[in-house]
C-alpha cells in the first residue's frame, strides 16, 4: 500500500494513459521506484491529478506533532505489524501525554484517561490491548505470539479513532462553536439595526 503525501499528489500528473471512458491513468513516483493508479481531469497525457488508488492517507494537522508522526509511521507499516502496532501504541502514548497525563507508564495513562473522561471504559480496553500487543515485538520473548497484519490494523484504525476523537473532532467543535456564535451575534445586530426583538 502507497502512500504519498498529499503535497505532492496535488503536484503529479498523468504520465502514462489509455482510454477507459474513466480518465484513469498510471502516475510513475520516480522517487520511491513505483507507480498508482490515477484519475485526471481528461484523458490526455499531462492532465492534473484529481484521485490516487489505492487512496493516499496522512494524519489530519490538528493531530500534534509527535502523535501524527507515529501513526504515519504506522500506517506506512502495516505490512510490518510488528513495527505498525509498535507505532500505533507510541501514538496512544503521545496522545495522552498531550492531554497532560505524563506520569508513570502508557497502562497508568491510560487508566487516568478513563477516570479524567478522555476515553470511555471501552476504549481503555481496546488501548490495553494495543498497549499489551506493543510489548510482545518489544520483549521479544519465545512465548509470545506473533503479531498479524489483522492485528495491526486494528491497532492503527484504533489509534487513528483516537487521533480524530481527541484533536481532529475537538477542532472541528470548536470551529463549528466560533462560526455559531459569529452568525447569532450578526444576527442580534441585524435586528438591533432593524429595531425588531429575537
Amino acid at each position: 500500500d502507497l502512500h504519498y503525501p498529499l503535497r505532492r499528489q496535488r503536484q503529479m500528473c498523468i504520465r502514462d494513459r489509455w482510454t477507459t471512458g474513466q480518465n484513469l491513468g498510471v502516475v510513475l513516483l520516480h522517487i520511491i521506484g513505483g507507480g498508482l493508479l490515477a484519475k485526471g481531469a481528461t484523458e490526455k497525457a499531462g492532465s492534473p491529478v484529481l484521485e490516487l488508488y489505492p487512496g493516499v492517507w496522512e494524519p489530519d494537522s490538528d493531530v500534534p506533532d509527535r502523535a501524527r508522526r507515529y501513526l504515519y509511521q504506522a500506517s506506512k507499516t502495516l505490512s510490518s505489524p510488528d513495527a505498525s502496532v509498535l507505532m500505533s501504541a507510541s501514538s496512544i502514548d503521545a496522545m495522552l501525554k498531550e492531554q497532560g497525563l505524563k506520569e508513570g507508564s502508557l497502562f497508568k495513562r491510560i487508566d487516568q484517561a478513563v477516570e479524567r473522561g478522555i476515553l470511555t471504559s471501552g476504549m481503555a480496553r481496546w488501548a490495553h490491548q494495543t498497549r499489551i500487543d506493543a510489548n510482545n515485538p518489544r520483549h521479544a520473548d519465545d512465548d509470545t505470539p506473533q503479531l498479524s497484519e489483522t492485528d495491526a490494523a486494528r491497532a492503527f484504525d484504533f489509534a487513528k479513532a483516537i487521533a480524530e476523537i481527541l484533536y481532529v473532532l475537538q477542532n472541528e467543535c470548536q470551529t463549528n462553536d466560533r462560526r455559531d456564535r459569529r452568525a447569532v451575534s450578526y444576527t442580534h445586530l441585524r435586528a438591533h439595526e432593524t429595531g425588531r426583538n429575537l
